[in-house]
């Protein structure tokens, strides 16, 4: 069975299929992916009760489908691989 969105304490995080071109927020691991309109990402949300979390307002993290698979949590959604059918790569 495969997971589209999973819940951890203070947060949750669901598979997206992006309408817009975003940017990787794993800039940690030195991703410099854009997530162009059409491919799957990752939205992590940290809620204020977190206990990490510093802010009074919901932090809200993006990830390309290839780096999900570095972070805990993110590794347990079944979120596909970066599209190869574009122009460019043709």
């Amino acid at each position: 069975m495969s997971k589209r969105s999973v819940t951890f304490h203070g947060g949750t995080a669901s598979v997206r299929k992006s309408r817009r071109v975003r940017f990787c927020g794993a800039r940690d691991i030195y991703c410099w992916h854009t997530i162009r309109p059409g491919e799957e990402y990752v939205r992590s949300v940290m809620f204020p009760n977190h206990d990490a979390s510093v802010y009074d307002v919901p932090v809200v993290h993006v990830t390309c489908a290839g780096c999900a698979l570095n972070y805990i949590y993110l590794d347990q959604l079944d979120v596909s691989p970066r599209r190869t059918n574009r122009i460019e790569d043709a």
